[in-house]
């Protein structure tokens, strides 16, 4: 298969801005040029009209404009066009082609050289080449790219979608010179596999000028070692004792693929990685790898960092998909949209099983243009991922029908009927792999793998119905992942009695599972607003309990790994972000991490509930229940030095795996420490923490004290503590804080974090904000509503 391109080889004059900017040499066959770009924050359609404009700034890519608007304390974020600019020194050769390699440009792009447009795309999530040779002269080349993350009704995913479109080019920026023949893409199948002997079948894609046909290929395969297993012209090949790839033994191998001429020489080389394996579900059944149960243990990964945005660089999506390896989870869904190629590449070698989704989210079925950009997207995302050994699930789409942006576009007929076409793409494209889509029944037959909204305990009613509704539904559809279930957790937030099993439903009338398309007028935990951690803990724990000991489950992934922005949830207990993260949007771990710890995790580890309910209320002589969460064969847990008995892990007990002890504190301050035991008595694991134990009962809230704790890199932590007259906690207040600061320092403000935001709830009577001090004094205030206010002094640095 291959295209014909006819090449002009002549240059074109640029117009040139007669701005500042850094020049990039370009030296070498594909080099990043990342850095040192300018940027213009005006929407204008015109690159003429842009390059009149003086207030250019300097950035280096990853970039986007949404950085901070997405999670300040304003409803809306900028969603509009904007301008990148950057030189290039170049040295165009005759018989070479040029082009800019964007891994993304969010949403959708324009690309001018030389004052002459080169070419566009749309679409936010997948990469894309702009040929420029036609452009480019010898000596400084202007690159101007216009990019606009603007509401468009005929683009996904939908502007009702739970999470931001950012603007920018968001990842790396490449020149890349090829020959005037090239060769575009070896695609890899794997279409037999055993455990004996793996067939590897290679296509070739080749872009070439009218009538160019290359005489050969000439292949070369080797090992994981290093070692040559194939090699030669034949497109199809047997490896005998295949190294597989799995989440335990991530195998790769490489292919190295020539095209020739008549008379052998090499005109253009390919290269990538692969991995050998097989897998399917098994109906009404679990999941199999490589001839073997494996139960999926997941998670869900947007793409978004305090302080960054989307516009993350590569070492952060690296740490991230790293720490969900660590916490032992073996599958990630990326949500709702393809991630930047890194997050593939590192997937493959850590061993990290992929769902990879078109950003078909919400917004229902649109006309003859929205239907072309879907489609589009659906083959770039299978062709640029498609020799990734990591993934295994093309998902085609969530929550499609929902919330309609075009006049028809919820019809349930049509949407069925476009998903239909998207699945024909998708399996004539690569057989190999599986469709799948969540939340939307009318189309369960028309993919390989579905996924039905469960979220029994938050959106309705308890989670007691877990194991109930896993089974109706592994009955209803033979194969079953269940993606997204959890809760939103509010860091600090405890309630010594929770919301239980049942959560806010009547025990005798629990009501249905699954999430509603509106909200209005339902009755559940997540519409009481609490969001304590110590309900999703109890959540969390009897959801993996039962994930882990049925036989006949598959797979699912938790919703999510990291705490996310929004526009859709202004009044968050931290505005505009998705609070259901495993860890905050700066990646410090929240006290539900360490549930999933207890299972997931290789290494020993045990933790206490909790170090962050570290002031305790209560009577004289009251017993408290402690729950340990350990992973090693037993435990002990201590109080104030004094051991309170071993008890042996059992993961079929409820709470905790049994690791649960009835305690007596005194009043002030006391110590919990936990050992964890190996099967032969040795300690592997421990955690201690001191807390503070009151059998005063705080009476009504009459002030809000502040306190300015130094920190080692010279911020401070602005403490903010709820009083009754005796200047005991007021635990119950959970009002949304306003903090303000006037004078020489400022907030870290905007992060969407729970010391990173400028406006928050309260959690159990307290708050805090990190404030940077300047070059003089300043003046740090906290107010509520019905609170006036509390001031202090903080000196200047």
């Amino acid at each position: 298969m291959s295209e014909s391109t006819s090449i002009n080889k002549n240059g074109v004059e640029g117009t040139g801005t007669g701005l500042p900017s850094t020049v990039a040499k370009v030296t070498e066959p594909r080099q990043k040029i990342s850095a040192d770009w300018h940027y213009l924050e005006n929407a204008a359609v015109d690159p003429a009209v842009a390059s009149e404009v003086d207030e250019w700034t300097s950035v280096d890519l990853p970039h986007t404009w949404n950085a901070d608007d997405t999670t300040d304390v304003i409803t809306g974020y900028r969603r509009d066009g904007s301008w990148y600019r950057k030189t290039l020194d170049m040295t165009p050769e005759d018989g070479q082609r040029y082009f800019l390699h964007f891994e993304a440009a969010q949403m959708k792009a324009d690309v001018y050289v030389n004052g002459k447009k080169a070419g566009d795309h749309v679409g936010g999530y997948t990469a894309f080449d702009i040929e420029i040779t036609d452009q480019v002269k010898g000596g400084a080349n202007e690159i101007l790219v216009r990019v606009d993350n603007g509401v468009d009704k005929n683009l996904v995913p939908s502007q009702k979608a739970d999470f931001f479109q950012y603007g920018g080019l968001t990842r790396d920026v490449f020149v890349v010179t090829r020959p005037e023949n090239y060769l575009k893409q070896v695609r890899v199948q794997t279409p037999n596999v055993t455990k004996e002997s793996a067939t590897v079948a290679l296509s070739t894609y080749v872009v070439g000028l009218d009538g160019f046909a290359p005489a050969s290929f000439r292949h070369t395969i080797t090992g994981p070692n290093g070692d040559v297993v194939a090699s030669g012209n034949d497109p199809v090949y047997t490896i005998a004792d295949p190294a597989l790839w799995s989440p335990d033994t991530p195998n790769l191998y490489r292919l190295k693929t020539e095209m020739l001429d008549a008379d052998g020489n090499v005109l253009d080389t390919f290269e990538d990685n692969f991995g050998l394996r097989w897998f399917e579900f098994k109906a009404n059944g679990p999941f199999f790898l490589n001839g073997e149960r494996l139960l999926l243990r997941g998670t869900h990964l947007h793409e978004g960092h305090a302080g960054m945005g989307s516009a993350m660089s590569d070492e952060q999506r690296i740490a991230d998909l790293t720490a969900i390896k660590e916490l032992g989870a073996n599958f990630v869904r990326l949500g709702h949209y393809s991630h930047d190629p890194v997050i593939y590449d590192t997937a493959d070698k850590l061993g990290i099983i992929l769902y990879d989704e078109v950003p078909w989210n919400r917004g229902g079925v649109g006309g003859a243009e929205w239907r072309k950009n879907t489609q589009e997207m659906t083959r770039s995302m299978i062709e640029q991922n498609y020799n990734r050994a990591s993934v295994f699930l093309w998902s085609l789409g969530n929550e499609m029908y929902w919330l309609p942006d075009q006049e028809g576009g919820g019809d349930k007929t049509r949407v069925a009927e476009e998903l239909q076409l998207l699945h024909d793409i998708a399996k004539e494209m690569d057989p190999g792999r599986l469709t799948t889509i969540r939340k939307f029944p009318e189309g369960a037959d028309i993919i390989d793998v579905y996924s039905p909204s469960i979220w029994a305990g938050w959106y309705g009613g308890g989670y007691v119905q877990y194991q109930e509704a896993i089974e109706k539904a592994r009955a209803e559809h033979p194969y079953l992942l269940h993606m997204e279930y959890g809760g939103s957790s509010h860091v600090g937030r405890f309630l010594e009695e929770p919301f239980g099993r049942y959560g806010t439903s009547d025990p005798e009338n629990l009501g249905t599972v699954e999430e509603a398309v509106n909200q209005t007028g339902v009755i559940s935990v997540a519409k009481s607003k609490v969001w304590d951690m110590s309900y999703m803990i109890d959540l969390f724990d009897w959801y993996l309990r039962i994930s882990e000991t049925d036989p006949d489950f598959a797979g699912s992934a938790q919703w999510a790994f990291k705490d996310f922005g929004t526009p859709i949830r202004p009044e968050n207990p931290l505005p505009f972000v998705n609070m259901k993260g495993l860890v905050q949007r700066d990646g410090v771990k929240k006290d539900v991490y360490h549930v999933f710890a207890s299972y997931w995790k290789k290494d020993p580890t045990c933790w206490i509930e909790s170090p962050s309910w570290n002031y305790r209320e209560g009577k004289n002589g009251e017993t408290k229940t402690i729950s340990v969460f350990c992973n090693t064969d037993s435990a002990e847990l201590s109080l104030n030095g004094k051991p309170l008995g071993t008890k042996t892990r059992d993961i079929n007990k409820y709470p905790a795996s049994g690791l649960t002890w009835d305690v007596e504190f005194k009043t002030g301050e006391n110590t919990l420490s936990v050992q964890g035991f190996d099967k032969d008595g040795g300690v592997v694991a421990g955690h201690s923490y001191d807390l503070q134990y009151t059998t005063q009962k705080a009476g009504k809230m009459v002030d809000i004290v502040l306190t300015a704790n130094p920190n080692d890199d010279g911020s401070y932590t602005i403490f903010a503590e709820a009083q009754d007259k005796n200047g005991l906690r007021v635990t119950s207040m959970n009002d949304r804080g306003y903090f303000t600061i006037d004078g020489g320092g400022k907030f870290l403000m905007n992060q969407g974090t729970p010391t990173g935001s400028q406006t928050r709830e309260f959690a159990s009577g307290t708050s805090s904000i990190i404030m940077y001090p300047g070059e003089t004094e300043s003046v740090v205030n906290i107010q509520t509503q019905d609170y006036r206010g509390y001031y202090i002094t903080v000196p200047a640095k």
